[in-house]
């Protein structure tokens, strides 16, 4: 053999080994959709299943349905319940239905009340809940493949375990990080747009206000003042100040906009009349 068959050959082995470096695993693609699958789908059930119950155990507020519908004009489309919790809070789990504490409603007032409702109905109008699903089913299947590679190449089972786990915890942190606090702000941008940013700066305000009230009362030594500082960061809620400057600066924008608006239409109306006159 010469050289030049040689080089030939060993390029040809080279492409080969590469071919197969790229072929998925049958077995490997088989299990990580079959993992992913499972997973997805209990975690569905799961969610269906808890956000029905807490329908079921929680009483519609009529009056404040009625009033959130009205000022969006979106018909009987939106229903607020009432949690009974003495911890002020509300949140959106998809659908229709949102949800609020006794406690919030103790806490504000009813305009504030209606601002925090509209925010909260901006993550079912724009499927935030939905999206946050979807991301983790792909967050769950990115997961799975990993770590069924990694057993394909001779490692054991519980680390496997370990490395989906640590992964998936790790890709849902990061997405709630960052995603999260994006829909946080084009909900609090649509309370704005609404014309209830003053009352959502307030009733941010307040709920602050008691947060800090209730974690002063209680012991918090180095460890859970480090616990707290992490999970401060990783929220998926904005540190209050940096909402209000934002809810703030669109207040303005809007205020700008809607100014320049209505200076545009006057003038051409007083156009219209002078011509007509």
């Amino acid at each position: 053999m010469d050289i030049e068959e040689y080089y030939i050959d060993y390029y040809m082995d080279q492409l080969k080994e590469q071919d197969n470096l790229n072929e998925v695993d049958p077995f490997t693609a088989g299990v990580t959709l079959g993992v992913g699958t499972v997973w997805t789908i209990g975690m569905l059930v799961s969610f269906l299943v808890n956000t029905s119950m807490l329908r079921k155990r929680v009483k519609v507020d009529k009056l404040l349905s009625k009033k959130v519908n009205e000022i969006l004009s979106s018909g009987n489309r939106w229903i607020v319940h009432v949690f009974p919790d003495q911890a002020p809070n509300a949140f959106a789990i998809g659908g229709r239905h949102v949800y609020i504490t006794t406690g919030l409603i103790k806490l504000l007032t009813h305009k504030e009340v209606e601002a925090v409702l509209i925010h909260e109905i901006y993550h079912n109008k724009d499927m935030h809940i939905w999206r946050n699903v979807a991301a983790e089913s792909s967050f769950l299947y990115l997961c799975a493949f990993i770590a069924v590679s990694s057993m394909s190449a001779g490692v054991v089972l519980p680390l496997a375990l370990i490395i989906f786990h640590i992964m998936r915890l790790s890709l849902r942190t990061i997405y709630t990080r960052f995603q999260g606090r994006h829909f946080e702000i084009k909900s609090d941008e649509y309370a704005v747009k609404k014309g209830y940013g003053t009352e959502l700066i307030s009733a941010l305000k307040k709920v602050e206000s008691w947060a800090k009230e209730h974690m002063s009362r209680q012991v918090c030594g180095k460890i859970c003042q480090l616990e707290r500082k992490i999970s401060n960061e990783i929220d998926e809620h904005p540190p209050t100040k940096k909402r209000i400057e934002i809810i703030l600066r669109k207040q303005k924008e809007l205020d700008q906009a809607m100014g320049s608006g209505f200076k545009a239409i006057e003038s051409f109306v007083s156009g219209v009349f002078k011509q007509n006159g």
